[in-house]
């Protein structure tokens, strides 16, 4: 069902092995439409000819400095080189040595960030001397502003080295992720790809759920029940247990049926009780209100 935004993917892929510097492609879409499986499609085809740095970022560590980067290290293997002890001792990933511990006992803020900016630096430069690296960061929307000014300061040296950066977020969240963004078009030009989706069209949504069934043709009440999802890949199950959801939350318009996965997001006063549910008149809280979100 995605087989035009696979196929650019793929290209973009090819050129980042190909050539000996580096490109930048950003994936955009609604919750749910398939950013994560185009991304995993991504990391398959780039392997094993491109070392896959892969990052996540989530909202409830939206406040660790370098976040990004500190779940990048953790998530992937690496063989241990001294620059990859150095940028792994400046996160606070490893005890460090008396000269680094000296050394982070004097820097400012300032410096200790600029420190920071070269080791990753220099991390990646050794990386490349075994060919191309990816650095994957999903879900930018959440990106810390620590991380945020790295991959600013990492933009230009994809013009240097063959480092390549795939980025992914929600359509419809904003943030200062957006002006990374307007940096990678201007400074990467056609080395910048963007990758925009929404919902699959009819056809191709008719035709997922049959290679899901193993049919040829779907029954026609099936066929029609289907055309209401828009091609949004919420199953019809799951569909039925958000609604029960919000049904029971009293939350619910009249005769309506949710189509959309939810997403909540609530203050961090909120309540234990508004958050678990239950009270004098129990309803669902907010982690059941997320359910399939």
């Amino acid at each position: 069902g995605r087989a035009a935004e696979l196929a650019a993917l793929r290209s973009w892929i090819d050129e980042v092995k190909q050539e000996p510097y580096g490109r930048v492609c950003y994936i955009e879409a609604e919750a749910g439409m398939g950013k994560t499986r185009l991304q995993a499609e991504a990391i398959a085809y780039a392997k094993p000819e491109i070392a896959c740095l892969i990052g996540k970022c989530e909202p409830f560590r939206a406040n660790i400095s370098f976040w990004a980067l500190i779940n990048m290290l953790g998530s992937c293997e690496f063989v241990e080189t001294d620059a990859n002890q150095r940028l792994k001792t400046i996160l606070g990933l490893q005890p460090p040595d008396s000269a680094d511990d000296l050394l982070l006992r004097s820097l400012s803020p300032a410096d200790l960030r600029q420190e920071i900016f070269g080791r990753l630096r220099e991390f990646l430069l050794q990386e490349t001397a075994n060919g191309p690296v990816l650095m994957v960061i999903e879900d930018i929307h959440w990106l810390d502003l620590s991380s945020l000014d790295l991959l600013d300061f990492l933009v230009p040296a994809t013009r240097e080295a063959p480092i390549s950066i795939l980025l992914t977020a929600r359509a419809e969240m904003a943030g200062p992720h957006r002006s990374l963004l307007s940096k990678a078009a201007r400074v990467c030009g056609d080395r910048y790809l963007p990758i925009k989706f929404s919902g699959l069209e009819e056809a191709d949504s008719l035709a997922l759920v049959e290679r899901l069934l193993e049919v040829q043709t779907l029954p026609g009440r099936l066929a029609d029940m289907l055309r209401s999802y828009a091609g949004h890949p919420l199953s019809l199950e799951e569909a039925i247990e958000i609604t029960q959801i919000y049904s029971a939350a009293g939350i619910l318009s009249s005769h309506s049926f949710l189509r959309a996965r939810p997403f909540r997001s609530p203050h961090h006063t909120a309540s234990p009780i508004s958050v678990i549910g239950g009270g004098s008149h129990p309803k669902p809280g907010e982690i059941s209100l997320a359910h399939h979100g």
